[in-house]
């Protein structure tokens, strides 16, 4: 028996007529080793998005949360987003031509407004014939995905990503071993791409993986401030597809509102709790164009998420008191405005709502791996609560890392260097988050500046 999820999977996976399989014998389709991987990858990635929505369900169900009305709006975004036909597309903006296109899909009270990035998901850069061009992904009439070349606007731009090829081609095998060594895996299995490279330290076609990523890692936390996000599949292509964030882009003018306000103004607690998930998913890019602010309910959502849960290195000069949270440091490092208020103003804190929720994710997934590794009583396992045996809550965070970093060889096999980055980068997620259960906010930004110096700081994670 075939089950809904499996179905799923089969039906995005199943190529267009342009490309379906020849009944001759003689007729095989010859696909290129670099082609087959990212073939296989998406397979992959989609797999384990519709295992993480999945198990998402189960952990929200067995808290006794499934009739909660975000919950289920939730659940019915992601099932139109994933599923429904789009029936409008467009480029989001002259910007992001081949990067992001804002769809409509569904009709009535189902009607929904959301943006899709295939492929790469964020910039990538290289040369061709000397020039520096933009490299994206681009669907065509027949319905396949052809990787282009689109020239640099303006002479300013173009001088500006000649210049950052020049200094990643310079400083590539430098921090390549930088981040290989962080994880105690062999410099040459990083899956970077010493071709085309991106803004930041992400391999190819990490952007979608990540919107999806931030979206569930919000939800399994508890709050609302990233957007329902989906992956979508269409011709051995992944794309992330998010939906229209409530609001506009936050004003100076709000800004200066909430630092007159503090702690009392009302969007105060959104606000932490962006600046929380922005910590959570090494944010490196939260400038206030990707910050929503809603005056009408007062909150805030996270847009543009692809900069996410990049590379970690190793803080060298940590001491052996440093936070287990900081003792590794993102590649690219931190770049959140949200982040930078919250740390300007001490007074705005999580609630102790929102701690404790941290703090029960982070025992949950505690106790379900002392389960599973025999370290529990029997007294201390008549009293466990079913979820926490069944391990949602842990799987869903574990197959949301691997979807950030797993990645396969053409056989469709996960390579074990990837899978120590997933378990690894897991790991020091739950850090970050045990880290804000207890002091209610982020590690401030001169905190991270100073370990980034080397200096010794005294606050302890345990």
């Amino acid at each position: 028996m075939i089950s809904e999820n499996e179905l799923k999977i089969k039906k995005a996976i199943k190529p267009p007529e342009s490309e379906a399989v020849p009944q001759s014998i003689n007729k095989i389709e010859i696909v290129p080793s670099r082609e087959r991987i990212r073939r296989a990858q998406a397979e992959h990635d989609f797999a384990l998005s519709q295992n993480i929505n999945e198990r998402i369900r189960a952990s929200l169900m067995r808290k006794g949360i499934q009739g909660n009305e975000v919950a289920e709006l939730r659940n019915k975004d992601l099932d139109i987003m994933q599923d429904a036909n789009i029936e409008q597309r467009m480029y989001a903006d002259a910007q992001g031509v081949g990067v992001t296109e804002k769809c409509i899909m569904g009709s009535g009270e189902n009607e929904r407004i959301a943006f899709l990035k295939w492929g790469r998901g964020e910039m990538a850069v290289t040369r061709v014939d000397g020039k520096v061009m933009k490299v994206i992904r681009e669907k065509q009439l027949d319905g396949s995905m052809k990787e282009v070349f689109v020239p640099i606007r303006g002479r300013n731009t173009e001088a500006a990503l000649q210049n950052h090829i020049d200094t990643r081609v310079e400083k590539d095998d430098e921090r390549s071993t930088q981040i290989a060594e962080c994880y105690d895996i062999p410099v040459g299995t990083l899956p970077l791409d010493k071709d085309i490279v991106g803004i930041k330290y992400i391999d190819p076609g990490h952007g979608p993986r990540a919107e999806v990523a931030a979206s569930a890692l919000c939800t399994l936390v508890g709050f609302t401030e990233i957007p329902p996000t989906a992956m979508r599949m269409d011709a051995h292509e992944i794309g992330s597809i998010q939906m229209k964030a409530i609001g506009e882009d936050l004003t100076t003018e709000q800004m200066a509102n909430i630092y007159e306000q503090k702690a009392n103004h009302p969007a105060a607690q959104s606000l932490a709790r962006l600046a929380v998930m922005d910590f959570l998913l090494k944010s490196a890019d939260r400038h206030s164009q990707n910050i929503f602010f809603d005056e009408a309910t007062n909150t805030f959502q996270g847009i543009d998420n692809g900069y996410s849960n990049g590379y970690s290195v190793q803080n060298f000069r940590a001491q052996s008191d440093t936070p287990i949270a900081l003792q590794r440091m993102p590649m690219d490092y931190y770049n959140s405005v949200a982040m930078e208020m919250v740390d300007d103003i001490p007074e705005i804190q999580l609630s102790e709502v929102d701690k404790k929720a941290l703090k029960d994710m982070v025992d949950e997934v505690t106790l379900y791996v002392k389960y599973i590794s025999g370290k529990l009583t029997d007294t201390e396992i008549a009293v466990l609560p079913e979820r926490i045996k069944t391990g949602e809550m842990a799987r869903a965070i574990s197959d949301t890392y691997k979807l950030l970093h797993e990645r396969v060889d053409e056989n469709g096999n996960v390579t074990p260097e990837s899978k120590k980055i997933a378990e690894r980068e897991a790991h020091d997620f739950l850090a970050r988050a045990n880290y804000v259960a207890i002091h209610g906010r982020p590690a401030s930004e001169s905190l991270i500046s100073m370990l980034k110096r080397g200096i010794k700081s005294g606050v302890e994670l345990y």
